[in-house]
């Protein structure tokens, strides 16, 4: 069963992450790609390294139950975060 959890979580990470860098790609501008894209990766990586840091912080306050609930608390408000920006942005007309 840790076999499948772990083959399950590295290819759903990466399929997510893919997708997170390809967005990141799209959102750069043409004449500074380069460095648009370095300053969001590079974002995203010490965002990840200090959640990182804490998690260890909290799984061992709260208890591995307490912890994953309050990352999958965490997780659904961040998805109602992004289903509300997504509401702001226009939709355009695809050629």
């Amino acid at each position: 069963g840790m076999y499948v959890a772990v083959v399950a979580d590295t290819f759903f990470g990466s399929m997510a992450t893919t997708a997170l860098f390809t967005m990141m790609m799209d959102q750069c501008r043409p004449d500074h790609a380069g460095t648009d894209y370095t300053v969001q990766a590079s974002v995203i990586v010490i965002a990840v390294s200090l959640i990182a840091s804490v998690s260890g912080l909290s799984a061992e306050s709260l208890g591995y139950v307490g912890h994953f609930a309050l990352t999958a608390v965490l997780t659904l408000l961040g998805l109602v975060g992004v289903g509300l920006l997504l509401r702001r942005i226009p939709e355009t007309a695809s050629d």
